[in-house]
């Protein structure tokens, strides 16, 4: 089979990483924030109100200076322990739903009904979007993954693949980091790719990946050098455990390029730092 019959389509257009944050998902993320405006002005209004948990505007002060520093402090810890702007923020909405919801519910009980249905519905019709700017990992089908690996057997091209599912959210968390590697790294005889198993459940067997939206090997990165699994991100220990300690760390990645043996051949001619997201 010629391998232009086989190949999966071509990249597709990109716009600046940063746009992804215009998205619906954040947008209706800081109208939901903005409406405990409203909430604490109609608190404000009304202090004595039957439903209300706060005696009078002093404690509601006093408990938004608390959670106000708890969330300062969690935010934090996760913007240094996350390895991708789109994780950190993921993660602070979660934190600060819950002080909105908490707050909200104190100020008058029945406002957690509405805040509830709120964030049901925003997880239903706003999705955190995925990162679509500058990349070099191409979009890869079954049959143009084995193509390339059967390439591979004599063309001395090593391929980095990632296998995903666009509604994990680890998954959509990971992409942006993946783009500046392969920025970074990609080479005429180090290649990078994504499968989505969610829509292949065969090859997903095939390639011993476990699909699900909380599946402990999504994303997986697998490493293949003339035709064949050398490594993979994370690793499947001799007892069929998945091993997710710092599996995802950009420098563990890192490491697992380093294992193709193009190190010395492999120029990083990216950007000095990931698209849209923190320094490294």
């Amino acid at each position: 089979m010629a391998a232009s019959t086989a190949k999966a389509a071509k990249l597709p257009a990109q716009r600046p990483g940063w746009l992804r944050f215009l998205d619906g998902y954040y947008l209706a993320h800081l109208l939901l924030f903005a409406s405990y405006w409203l909430v604490r002005q109609r608190f404000l209004a009304h202090p004595g109100n039957a439903y209300a948990y706060f005696k009078g505007p002093g404690e509601l002060l006093r408990w938004e200076r608390h959670l106000a520093a708890v969330l300062a402090a969690s935010a934090t810890m996760r913007l240094w322990r996350n390895e991708s702007f789109d994780g950190f923020l993921a993660n602070f909405f979660m934190l600060a739903k819950a002080v909105l919801l908490g707050l909200a519910a104190a100020s008058d009980a029945r406002l957690a009904v509405y805040y509830q249905a709120a964030y049901f519905m925003l997880f239903l019709l706003f999705p955190q979007p995925t990162y679509d700017g500058p990349t070099n990992v191409e979009e890869l089908t079954p049959a143009s993954l084995q193509q390339y690996l059967l390439e591979a057997q004599s063309n001395n091209v090593s391929y980095v693949v990632e296998c995903y599912m666009p509604s994990s959210s680890a998954c959509v968390h990971f992409a942006p980091m993946l783009a500046y590697l392969s920025l970074q790294y990609a080479t005429k005889t180090l290649k990078f790719g994504k499968l989505d198993v969610g829509r292949w459940p065969a090859m997903a067997k095939m390639l011993n990946v476990e699909r699900g939206w909380f599946s402990p090997q999504l994303p997986s990165l697998i490493l293949f050098e003339k035709g064949k699994e050398k490594a993979r991100l994370p690793a499947i220990e001799p007892d069929g455990s998945v091993n997710t300690t710092g599996a995802l760390k950009k420098a563990t990645v890192v490491k697992l390029i380093e294992l193709a043996g193009l190190r010395e051949q492999t120029k990083p001619a990216g950007p000095s730092r990931p698209p849209s997201g923190r320094r490294r």
